[in-house]
Order: C-alpha cells, then structure tokens, then sequence
C-alpha cells in the first residue's frame, strides 16, 4: 500500500520558468511527494527531455501524474476529432510514461446524445488501441485515468469512472473533488460528505483507496458544474478541504494527492501540513 504523498499541478512557483527538471528537484525541496505533469494545452514535453525528467524523478524520490490535454473527446461525432483525441490521449501517455508518470488523468468525453454504455465502449475501444501502441514502444507504466468530470455534460460520474477501470485493469481512474463538488450542487461541506464519498469508493472495491489519484482545489459551480477553481481557503469556495484531509486520513487512503488550486505549492503544503498533525 502507498502511502499519501501531497504536491502541486504543475511546477513550483520556486522552479517557475526552469523547466519540468528543475520543478520535480524544487518539490523535493518543499518535502513534497508528487507532481502532476500539465499538458492540459499541448503535450510540449519531447522524448530527450522526458527522459532528463525520469532521472530527475528516481533522484528525488518523488511520484510524477500527468493531466491529459483538455482538447480531447472520445465520444467525438466527427472522425477527425475522435481521431485528433486519441493522437493526443496517446502522446500524453508516452511522453509521461517516458518521464516515469505512472497515472494520466483525462476529460474523457462529452455525453452528447449517447447512453453511458455507448460512451464506455468507444472510451475502452479508443484506450486498447492507445495501450497498443504504448506496448510497441515498450512503455508499460502508465495507466490513463478517466476522471470524476467536473461539467454534467461531461461523461465520467464517479460510478461511471470506477466502472470503466474495473472493466479493463490498464486504466485506473482519477477522483476530483472539486468536480464532486460542484457536480453535486455544492455538497461536499462537512467530514461526513468526504466520509460517505470514500464508504461508496470503498464498498465498490477497497483496493481503489490503496492508491488512489486524486486532484483537489477550492470551486465555485453552477447548475451546469464547475466555474473556476480557487484556493483552498478562498471565501468564494465551500467545499470543507479540512474534513477531506481528516476523511483521506481516517480512511488511510494512499496514493497522489494533486492540490490543483491558483496556488497549488501553498496549498499542497497546507494539506500536507494538516494531514500530518492529525
């Protein structure tokens, strides 16, 4: 089992403007555990560079995610967008899985007018053919990640992500609790929200909490979902990030623990600094 090791999406203030190397040394220096890779606009990272970051990364001990880029949907109506989505899911896969990220969370897909089973075979059809040419290129760490998705119009409730990685062991699945909150119209306020959240992971399979990635940030929502993300201490959001500290603990739930907020090193550290004093 892993233990929980918190850290920032994306580098480091401290390391801002130096390179993804020079970030991964700079979270071993705040006493962090991890780091999210963000290709969320372009998979900028080439194969030299990625092979720097995996060195970089056995030396400071710490574990490295990787954040698809938004600009992917598996349940695209046009082939050249689904096409165009798997390019770049793939990409993000190798580039990470050559830097040594063990976990790729994806916005897999819009609902548009399909049924969940309709979106799950085109998911799983779309990640066989990206596992088949990682297993060419002789990368067999990574593993994508759907996500807890933030928007209703998105495909991914938490029953739905948990499913797809139970269908096919290569994936694992990524729970955001800023998107469970703003997908519930803002429930996730008390220890006891987080604690029901994380009974129902459990109940599903417990080994889901052995080492689970997870993204978290302060939300503002609509009825629609998530707006924008704000610190965790931010007054505009009320998700209780103390009670989901103290529920992460008392569950010892293991794995990544990706503070996604504007200020992502500051609120990395808070988390980290209160789950230790519990």
């Amino acid at each position: 089992m892993h233990s929980l090791s918190f850290g920032p999406a994306g580098i480091p203030q401290r390391a801002a403007g130096k390179g993804i190397v020079r970030g991964v040394e700079a979270v071993k220096e705040l006493g962090l555990g991890c780091m999210e890779l963000e290709f969320v606009q372009s998979v900028y990272l080439k194969e030299e560079k990625a092979k720097e970051v995996d060195e970089a990364r056995k030396k400071a001990g710490i574990r490295l995610s990787v954040h698809a880029p938004y600009f992917i949907n598996l349940n695209a109506r046009a082939p050249e967008t689904m096409r165009a989505s798997i390019e770049r899911l793939y990409l993000a896969c190798k580039m990470g899985g050559i830097a040594g990220a063990e976990s790729v969370a994806v916005h897999a897909a819009f609902r548009h007018e399909n049924d969940s089973k309709t979106i799950q075979k085109k998911i799983l059809e779309a990640c066989d053919e990206i596992y088949e040419r990682l297993d060419k290129d002789g990368i067999k760490n990574i593993q994508i990640a759907p996500e807890y998705a933030g928007k209703k119009s998105q495909w991914g409730t938490l029953e739905e992500v948990m499913e797809i990685a139970s269908i096919d062991k290569r994936l694992r699945w990524c729970m955001d609790f800023g998107h469970a909150h703003a997908c519930t119209n803002g429930s996730m306020t008390s220890k006891k929200a987080f604690d029901g959240l994380l009974e129902q992971i459990e109940k599903y399979d417990k080994n889901y909490l052995k080492d689970l990635h997870i993204q978290a940030c302060g939300i503002t929502y609509t009825e629609k979902g998530e707006r924008y993300h704000t610190p965790f201490e931010s007054d505009e959001s009320t998700l209780n990030w103390k009670g989901m500290i103290e529920s992460l603990k008392e569950f010892k739930v293991g794995g990544m623990f990706i503070a996604e907020t504007p200020n992502q090193e500051h609120d990395a550290l808070l988390c980290k600094q209160y789950y230790e004093e519990l």
